[in-house]
């Protein structure tokens, strides 16, 4: 498959590693494992599309991301065009719950929710 981005060195980055994989990844806590061109590409649409595939209000999201409802809402708007540490923790938050962010070869975004285990 070919790479659908490049990092910040330059290198390409498949996509099903938006978020979690590489050496360094596990060495670093979530919040600074995820490659800014990701953070760059998941927009406040991203971050409410993920929210209803999960059915979460915008408390929960809050809530596993300890982030204020304001900043969610904030986030979610689009009132933070640039990345930021409230838009990385609500990242973390809802790749935690199993949502993966994907970015495509044409450089758009898919949202998709990750089943747990023995669910369908």
């Amino acid at each position: 498959m070919p790479p659908s981005a490049l990092g910040e060195s330059g290198r390409p980055v498949e996509p099903d590693s938006a978020l979690h994989t590489g050496p360094r990844a596990r060495d670093l806590p979530p919040e600074l494992s995820i490659p800014t061109v990701f953070e760059r590409a998941v927009l406040g649409c991203h971050l409410r599309a993920a929210r209803a595939l999960l059915d979460w209000p915008m408390q929960t999201l809050a809530g596993f991301s300890d982030l204020s409802i304001s900043t969610v809402k904030r986030l979610e708007d689009g009132g933070d065009p640039h990345p930021s540490r409230s838009r990385r923790k609500a990242i973390v938050a809802l790749h935690r719950a199993g949502i993966r962010f994907l970015m495509l070869n044409d450089g758009s975004v898919a949202v998709a929710r990750i089943p747990a285990h023995g669910s369908r």
